[in-house]
């Protein structure tokens, strides 16, 4: 089983990742020495900030649509503007993933509440999905949960990594089965590191002349930054897809910045009758269980846009949306630990004063 994670799931461990946060704070970094390349860029993200642009995939396809704000001759002057955002967007991330590592309190619950979401994953779904979960996840074989990440953060190795290997133990018709955690994969690099920060492919830069640039390509593109760095990355992440029966999306936008991932997935689960998706998909809108129709029609847009995404037709997603689950949650790992977060740093306030 194979889950693929997004910035969600930082986010309801409490931190504050959001691209609206990043960018605000961002833009309020004050240098008295700052480039006007630099400036210029600040400029256009307050502009688009106005429009309530709020989704990591969106920054990095934004990152493609400001070349166009740079002359062909200007491409030395983007690099610098490219690399100062990226470079405060690693310390940014550094800052909130320190309210994780440096409590060992919240890291304890987060520890236990992931784990159990892992485990526990039907308990969100409707009985007669509930049923079909079941029957996918307790089979007659040894399971390996792998992992995917898209975030550059520690927090999602830090809630796994304290387990033996050994997340749950099944019997079934006496026979004992031993659920293991396999291997988590950082697809767009880690803090401090190779950090990945771009677009799919060269038709999101928006700036023609700036699409044969080389040193643009290198630096912009993900799929070819993470090729010709050669660390392996793009092999691993197939090799997972490949191998897996289940896939599950928690805290990921499905974005146009990741497209030939999700439509290498489309692919996957196009190979067979026994591939399944499960789409986790927060909303802050509740839906009460009577107004089920609305519920429904919800569902089927986020099934809708994973298959626009994955490159599938109508008719495909006609014959696969049976194999496509989908669960709209307002807090599933969330509530909790944003709680014992909060209440922590308040106490920290209470006493300073």
């Amino acid at each position: 089983m194979l889950f693929i994670i997004g910035n969600g799931f930082d986010m309801s461990l409490g931190l504050d990742t959001s691209y609206d946060s990043f960018l605000q704070w961002y833009i309020s970094c004050a240098v008295d020495d700052e480039p006007d390349s630099v400036k210029r860029l600040k400029s256009a993200i307050r502009t688009d900030l106005e429009k309530e642009i709020k989704s990591w995939a969106n920054l990095e396809i934004k990152l493609g649509e400001y070349t166009d704000e740079y002359t062909a001759e200007e491409v030395d002057d983007f690099i610098l503007a490219y690399q100062d955002i990226k470079e405060k967007l690693n310390e940014y991330i550094k800052q909130q993933e320190s309210l994780i590592l440096d409590d060992e309190v919240v890291l304890a619950d987060a520890i236990n509440d992931v784990k159990n979401f892992i485990l526990t994953i039907n308990n969100y779904f409707r009985p007669i999905l509930n049923k079909q979960i079941v029957e996918i996840t307790n089979i007659e074989k040894h399971i390996t949960y792998d992992f995917i990440n898209f975030n550059y953060t520690k927090t999602l190795e830090l809630c796994l990594t304290s387990e033996t290997g050994i997340l749950r133990k099944r019997n079934i018709k006496n026979i004992v089965y031993n659920d293991n955690l396999g291997d988590i994969v950082y697809v767009h690099g880690e803090l401090d590191k190779s950090l990945l920060l771009g677009v799919d492919n060269e038709s999101q830069i928006i700036n023609n002349s700036f699409r044969s640039n080389t040193t643009i390509q290198r630096m912009m593109i993900k799929t070819q930054t993470n090729q010709e760095m050669s660390h392996g990355i793009p092999e691993e992440v197939v090799t997972l897809i490949n191998k897996s029966n289940v896939i599950c999306f928690y805290g990921v936008s499905i974005g146009d910045s990741d497209l030939s991932w999700w439509q290498r997935i489309g692919e996957w689960l196009k190979s067979s009758l026994s591939k399944r998706i499960i789409i986790f998909s927060y909303s802050d809108v509740y839906i009460p269980p009577i107004r089920q129709h609305q519920q429904l029609l919800a569902e089927d847009k986020i099934r809708e846009h994973f298959a626009s995404q994955a490159g599938l037709t109508k008719g495909e997603l006609e014959k696969l949306k049976n194999r496509i689950y989908i669960c709209i949650f307002k807090e599933v790992i969330k509530n909790k630990l944003i709680y014992n977060i909060n209440s922590h740093l308040i106490k920290i306030e209470e006493k300073e004063e």
